[in-house]
């Protein structure tokens, strides 16, 4: 069953603060706030945020806060070579 999970990312000011919504299955944990903060990244310009963020999950019932979690993002380095002619 796919869900949806409430979630935002705290901010130093707390007026910036918005809550989001991403698709999720299963519990609300730090799975769940994965699953957050790559949605954030992707739809909600995440990736000018300084990294790592605090995710804050909410109850899909009672709307209540029930898990703060720090993420961070982390990178494989991707090579690629092209021939270049010699001069």
């Amino acid at each position: 069953m796919v869900g949806m999970i409430t979630y935002t990312v705290l901010a130093d000011d707390p007026d910036l603060e918005c809550r989001y919504q991403c698709p999720g299955t299963g519990s609300l944990d730090g799975d769940a706030a994965e699953e957050c903060a790559e949605h954030f990244h992707d739809f909600h310009d995440g990736w000018e945020s300084g990294w790592p963020i605090v995710i804050v999950l909410f109850d899909r019932d009672d709307d209540k806060e029930v898990g703060r979690f720090e993420v961070d993002r982390t990178y494989s380095p991707i090579f690629t070579a092209t021939e270049v002619a010699e001069e």
